[in-house]
C-alpha cells in the first residue's frame, strides 16, 4: 500500500524530480515502482532505464526488489553504481577508450612511492614559499596530499584548473589584504595565516600536477579517473554522450546527497541539451542522511540540482520503520542544525511521522562507572534480549570508530553470543598471514637483530608440526649467542642447526620433523636465488603444508583467515606484475613498507548471511534497520569534530560550495548520529562511561552534546541500580581467553558468501563438470596453482587472444600490433625468463601462421565480446526459472540480416592443435568429452538471450560455430548448432549450477570426482577439503 507522497513521486514520470525522502520512508520501494510505472505508461523498453546506486550490494537488492515486482524482466533494466557505469561504457567502446585501457590501476604502495619520489625531488623553484618543506622530513605531507588529490579527482577539478584557480585566489588575497584598524601597513596576524595557507595549498596543486603527469607517463591510473575519462569523452564527443542519452531515457539516481561532485557532473551531462532543460532524471535523497563527506560526497548536490533543472520537489516524510519516540528524538537531534535544505527550497518541512503501529521499547540513556562496566551491561542486555525472543540479527550495536568495539566484541564471544561483525581487515594483521611472513623473511636470508625470533616464530607456525616444547628447548639451549672470534661473525639459531653445531644439545639433530624443516628452508633458498616472489611464494606455501593447513576444514582455520590468504596472494601476484624481476627480496621490503606506512592488504567484506547481533560503525550501518539499536561510547570526546590537522587546507574559495559558518563540520557528525539513531524500530540504548581506560590511562568523559539535544521527556536514564546484576560468573567469563574457534564461521557460509550472485561461465560449467572439488578450488577459491608449468598453455593461450583481438580493433598493420599486444599481454604473467622467451616465441609463430592464411577480418563484427557481467542474461530451465550465466566471446562474424535478425557465426581461438569434428562433439572411441560442444552452445546461449547484445538493431542468431586452432598449422572446424546440443547443454548448465548452489563439491552420484587433479590426490592423502 503507498502513502500519497510515494504516489505523487511514481506518478511524476517526465520531468526532472527531486525526491527528499527522510529515513524509512521507503526509497527502493518508490525506485522500483517508478520503474514498473515508466514500463506501463510509456513506450520505453527496460533497457532505456539507468538506475545508479550508491553501493554495489545496493545495487544488487535493488535488482532483487525489481525482479520480485516485475519479473525476469528486471534484469533487463541496467542498475549499476556510478563507477560500474563508466567502466561499462570504457568497455563499450574500446576504440574511445584505447589509450586508457593500456593502464594499470595503481596500488596503494606504488601511489605512496611516486608521492615520495615527488616530494624528494621536487623542483625547488616551483615551491617559492616552502611551505611544503618546512618540516625536516620531506614527505611529511604525503599523506595529506594523497587525501587533498583524491578529494579533488572526485571534484572533477585537474591540476591545470586547480593551479588557475588557486593563482587568482592566492593573487586576489595579496591584493585585497585585511589590516589591522592600529596599524594600516601590516597584515593582521588573522590574515598572515591564511595566506600562508593559499600558498601551501598553490604549492600543493603543483605536487597533484605532477603526480597526475607521472601517472601518466608510468601507465597508471587510479579508481577516481574512471569517472573523469567518460566525462572528458563526453565533453569531447558530442555523438557519444547523444549515444548514451538515447540508449537511457530515464535516469534514477539513489542516495543521491552522497554523489560527489564528479558523479554530479556525470549526471549532468547525460541531462545536458534536453529540450526546455527538462531531462527525465529522478533523484532522491535526504540531506540529513549526508554523512559521506570523507569520501568527496556534498550535500550541496541537492540545491544544485534544483537550481540547475528547476525540478517537481516531493517530500517523502512518512516513516514505516520507527515508533514515534524514536522519529521525535532524530527530529529534536536534526533541528539543530541549520544548513539544511529547508532553510533553501520553499515549501520544504520534514517532520517525520510513524506511519504504523510499532512496539515502544524506549529509548534509554545509561551512564555507568567505566568502560568495562559499560561492555558488561550491554553484553548482559543483549543476552537478555535475546532470551526474551529478540532474533541475535535484529539487535545491532553502532559505534563511530571500529576501535571502539574492541572490548565489547571480544566479551560476546566468550559470553558465546552470535555476532556479525562488519569489518574491514588488514590482511598483515592476521595471525596466519604474520606467520607466513616471517617464513618469507627467514627463506631470504637477510641478517637482522632479530632474526632469531623471526625464525623461532616461524618454525612454530602449526603447519610444521613441530613440537612447541621442542621450539622451547632450542629457544633455551641458543639464548646465548655463539660468536666466532675467527670469523669474528655471531651465527643464528638457523646456521647453527643447519651446520649441526656439536655445541648445542643432543636430541636436536634426531628431530625428523625439525631437520626436514631446515632442509627445506635451505632449498628454499636455492630457489629464491633465481626465481621471481610470486613464484617463491607459491612454492613455499605449497611445499611448507601452509595451503594443505588453509584448507583442511578440520582444524581452527576461520572463513576469515581463507579470506586473508586470498588477499595476501593476490596482492603479491599484483606487486610482481608490476615488478616483472621482483625477488623474495624486494617483497619483504614491500611489505616491511606497508607496514611501516600504515598501509593494508585490504580484505574485502565476506557478507555472510550467518545470523547474529550486528556491530558496526553507523557510517556501515547506512540503508539497515533493526528492533533495538545500542549507540555505545556516546561520549563528548567521541562525537566531536576529529581534530585532524588542517596541515593542507582547501581555501573556501576553491569550493563548488560555500561553507555558511564554521559549524558545518560538526553538523555532519550531527547528521551522522541521527542516521544512528534512525536505525532502530523499537527500542535505542545509548551508553557511556564516566571513565575509560586507555594503554592503563584512565580518562574521565561526558556525555555527548547530542544526549543534551533531545528532549528529555523521551529518553529513560538507566539508574545504575538498573543495570542488569552482572554476577560472578560473568566477571569470570570475561577474564577467560578468548576460545580461537569461536570466531571460526563454517566452510558453507563461506562458500555461500562467494557464491552470492553468482553467474555461470562455460569455463565454470566445463570445469565443475570435469571435477567439482578442482571448480571449488581454483574458480571459487583462487588458490594459488600448485602446478606452475601445467598453466603455461592457459598462459599463452590467452596472450594470442588478446594479440588477434586487439589487431582488429586498432587496425594498421594487424600482424605487427597482434605481435605487440601479444608480448604486452605476456610481460603481464609471471614467468620464468626461459619460459617467457620459449612462449614468445610459439606465439609468434602462430600470429604468422594465422595471417599468412589470409585472414582479413572481413564479416567480423565485434571481437572479446563480453555478455551478461554487467546486466544478466538468464536461462529458464525444467527446475530454475532462471539461471544468470556470462562470458566473453572471442569473435562474432556477421554472416546476414535476414528480417528482423542478425545471423552470426561465433569464433573461438585454440592455441592447441586440431580436434576433429567428432572430437569437439565428443562422438570419439577414446574420449566423450564434450567441453568444446558445450563452449559454443553455450556463447549461442549467451548471444541469443542477451536483451542488450543487438547487431545493427537487431537480435542475433547464431548460425554457426567454429575453431580456429593455431599449433604447427591454422585449422578450422565449424559446425551448426542443433536442437539436440542445446537442450542437452541447457540440462548440464541446470545441473552444474544446482550442483554448484547446493556446494556439491565433495563428490557425489551425480557429481562426482574425477580423481585425477592434484586436489583430488591431495584430498585421498589428508582427508582436505571435505565440504
Amino acid at each position: 500500500m503507498l502513502n500519497s507522497q510515494q504516489i505523487k513521486a511514481i506518478d511524476t514520470i517526465e520531468g526532472p524530480v527531486l525526491v527528499v525522502a527522510g529515513p524509512g520512508t521507503g526509497k527502493t520501494k518508490i525506485l522500483t515502482e517508478r520503474v514498473a510505472n515508466i514500463l506501463k505508461k510509456t513506450d520505453a523498453y527496460p533497457d532505456n532505464i539507468l538506475c545508479i546506486t550508491f553501493t554495489e550490494t545496493a545495487a544488487v537488492n535493488m535488482r532483487r526488489r525489481l525482479v520480485q515486482r516485475i519479473g525476469p524482466v528486471g534484469h533487463r533494466v541496467h542498475i549499476s553504481t556510478f563507477h560500474s557505469f563508466c567502466n561499462q561504457i570504457i568497455n563499450e567502446r574500446p576504440a574511445v577508450f584505447q589509450k586508457q585501457k593500456q593502464l594499470r590501476q595503481i596500488d596503494d604502495l606504488t601511489q605512496k612511492r611516486i608521492l615520495d619520489t615527488i616530494l624528494l625531488k621536487f623542483p625547488q623553484d616551483l615551491l617559492p614559499h616552502g611551505h611544503l618543506f618546512s618540516n625536516s622530513d620531506k614527505t611529511f605531507y604525503r599523506p595529506y596530499l594523497k587525501t587533498l588529490i583524491e578529494s579533488l579527482k572526485k571534484d572533477a577539478i585537474s591540476p591545470s584548473d586547480a593551479i588557475e584557480k588557486a593563482s587568482k585566489i592566492l593573487e586576489e588575497a595579496r591584493k585585497n589584504p585585511i589590516v589591522s584598524t592600529r596599524d594600516q601597513t601590516k597584515f593582521t596576524e588573522k590574515h598572515n595565516k591564511e595566506l600562508k595557507k593559499k600558498e601551501k595549498f598553490i604549492e600543493a596543486m603543483y605536487v597533484y600536477k605532477m603526480y597526475d603527469d607521472t601517472l601518466k607517463a608510468e601507465g597508471y591510473y587510479d579508481y577516481n579517473d574512471m569517472i573523469l575519462w567518460v566525462i572528458e569523452a563526453f565533453e569531447k564527443d558530442e555523438e557519444l554522450l547523444r549515444d548514451y542519452q538515447e540508449k537511457y531515457q530515464y535516469i534514477l539516481v539513489d542516495e543521491y546527497q552522497d554523489t560527489s561532485g564528479s558523479q554530479n557532473k556525470l549526471l549532468f551531462l547525460l541531462g545536458k541539451n534536453h529540450p526546455e532543460n527538462r531531462p527525465n532524471i529522478f533523484v532522491v535523497g535526504d540531506d540529513d542522511q549526508s554523512i559521506f563527506r570523507f569520501q568527496g560526497a556534498n550535500v550541496w548536490n541537492l540545491l544544485e540540482f534544483q537550481q540547475k533543472f528547476n525540478p517537481e520537489v516531493i517530500t517523502v516524510d512518512i516513516n514505516y520503520r520507527s515508533n514515534q519516540r524514536i522519529l521525535e528524538i532524530a527530529d529534536n537531534l536534526i533541528n539543530h542544525n541549520r544548513e539544511r535544505l529547508t532553510n533553501h527550497i520553499p515549501n520544504i518541512k520534514k517532520k517525520l511521522k510513524s506511519g504504523r503501529y510499532v512496539e515502544d521499547g524506549g529509548a534509554h540513556i545509561v551512564e555507568v562507572v567505566d568502560d568495562e562496566t559499560e561492555v558488561l551491561f550491554v553484553v548482559e542486555k543483549i543476552k537478555e534480549l535475546i532470551k526474551q525472543g529478540t532474533p541475535p540479527d535484529e539487535i545491532a550495536v553502532l559505534y563511530r570508530n571500529h576501535d571502539h568495539a574492541n572490548q565489547l566484541i571480544e566479551s560476546l564471544v566468550k559470553h558465546k553470543v552470535p555476532i556479525n561483525l562488519q569489518r574491514g581487515r588488514n590482511a598483515l594483521d592476521e595471525p596466519l598471514i604474520n606467520g607466513f611472513v616471517s617464513l618469507l623473511r627467514v627463506v631470504r636470508a637477510k641478517y637482522s637483530p632479530d632474526f632469531d625470533s623471526i625464525f623461532l616464530k616461524a618454525i612454530s607456525q602449526p603447519y610444521f608440526e613441530i613440537d612447541p616444547l621442542e621450539i622451547f628447548r632450542i629457544s633455551i639451549s641458543t639464548s646465548k649467542k655463539d660468536y666466532d672470534r675467527k670469523s669474528q661473525k655471531t651465527y643464528t639459531i638457523y646456521e647453527r642447526l643447519a651446520q649441526n653445531d656439536p655445541k648445542l644439545p643432543l636430541g636436536f639433530n634426531e628431530s625428523k620433523r625439525l631437520r626436514e624443516v631446515i632442509r627445506k628452508i635451505s632449498e628454499w633458498r636455492k630457489f629464491s636465488y633465481n626465481n621471481i616472489a610470486f613464484l617463491v611464494a607459491q612454492k613455499i606455501a605449497e611445499e611448507s603444508g601452509f595451503l594443505k593447513y588453509v584448507f583442511e576444514m578440520n582444524n581452527s582455520i576461520s572463513l576469515e583467515d581463507l579470506s586473508s590468504v586470498q588477499s595476501f596472494f593476490d596482492f603479491i601476484k599484483v606487486r610482481n606484475i608490476l615488478n616483472k624481476n621482483m625477488t623474495l627480496d624486494n617483497l619483504v621490503e614491500d611489505i616491511d613498507e606497508m607496514i611501516e606506512s600504515g598501509l593494508a592488504i585490504e580484505e574485502r567484506n565476506l557478507n555472510t548471511d550467518k545470523p547474529g547481533v550486528n556491530l558496526m560503525t553507523i557510517h556501515s550501518s547506512k540503508g539497515l534497520e533493526f528492533d533495538v539499536v545500542f549507540i555505545i561510547r556516546t561520549t563528548s570526546d567521541v562525537w566531536k569534530e576529529k581534530n585532524v590537522s588542517n596541515a593542507i587546507s582547501i581555501p573556501s574559495e576553491f569550493l563548488n560550495y560555500q561553507r555558511t559558518y564554521e559549524g558545518d563540520d560538526f553538523e555532519e557528525i550531527r547528521r551522522l548520529f541521527f542516521v544512528g539513531i534512525t536505525r532502530a524500530k523499537k527500542s535505542i540504548y545509548f551508553t557511556y562511561a564516566k571513565v575509560y581506560r586507555d594503554y592503563e590511562e584512565e580518562k574521565s568523559s561526558v556525555p555527548a552534546q547530542f544526549l543534551f539535544e533531545v528532549n528529555t521527556e523521551l529518553l529513560k536514564k538507566v539508574e545504575i541500580n538498573e543495570i542488569p546484576k552482572i554476577t560472578v560468573e560473568t566477571v569470570k567469563m570475561s577474564l577467560q581467553p578468548v576460545p580461537r574457534d569461536e570466531f571460526k564461521l563454517q566452510e558453507e557460509e563461506f562458500l555461500r558468501s562467494l557464491l552470492r550472485n553468482y553467474k555461470l561461465t562455460p569455463t565454470d560449467l566445463n570445469e565443475y563438470l570435469k571435477c567439482p572439488l578442482n571448480f571449488k578450488m581454483n574458480q571459487i577459491y583462487k588458490v594459488p596453482s600448485i602446478n606452475y608449468k601445467d598453466s603455461l598453455y592457459s598462459i599463452l593461450g590467452t596472450a594470442v587472444h588478446k594479440g588477434l583481438e586487439k589487431a582488429f580493433e586498432r587496425g594498421g598493420n594487424w600482424l605487427e600490433v597482434a605481435k605487440q599486444e601479444f608480448e604486452n599481454k605476456l610481460l603481464d604473467e609471471l614467468l620464468l625468463k626461459s619460459d617467457f622467451e620459449q612462449l614468445k616465441k610459439i606465439g609468434f609463430d602462430m600470429i604468422e601462421r594465422f595471417f599468412d592464411s589470409g585472414e582479413n577480418f572481413a564479416n567480423t563484427f565485434v571481437v572479446e565480446k563480453f555478455i551478461g557481467y554487467d546486466n544478466s542474461v538468464l536461462i529458464q530451465t525444467e527446475n530454475f526459472k532462471s539461471i544468470p550465466i556470462c562470458g566473453k566471446i572471442d569473435r562474432i562474424d556477421l554472416i546476414n540480416v535476414s528480417g528482423s535478425t542478425s545471423l552470426v557465426k561465433v569464433i573461438d581461438y585454440k592455441a592447441s592443435s586440431k580436434k576433429s569434428i567428432n572430437a569437439i562433439l565428443g562422438k570419439t572411441k577414446s574420449q566423450n568429452d564434450k567441453s568444446l560442444m558445450r563452449q559454443m552452445v553455450f556463447y549461442k546461449l549467451l548471444c541469443e538471450n542477451s536483451p542488450f547484445f543487438l547487431i545493427k538493431g537487431k537480435k542475433v542468431k547464431v548460425l554457426e560455430a567454429e575453431f580456429i586452432f593455431l599449433k604447427n598449422s591454422i585449422d578450422r572446424v565449424s559446425f551448426s548448432i542443433t536442437d539436440e546440443m542445446v537442450y542437452e547443454t541447457i540440462q548440464d548448465i541446470e545441473s552444474a549450477f544446482s550442483g554448484i548452489m547446493d556446494l556439491d563439491f565433495n563428490g557425489s552420484d551425480k557429481h562426482p570426482l574425477c580423481g585425477d587433479c592434484e586436489w583430488c590426490k591431495t584430498k585421498k592423502n589428508n582427508n582436505i577439503c571435505n565440504t
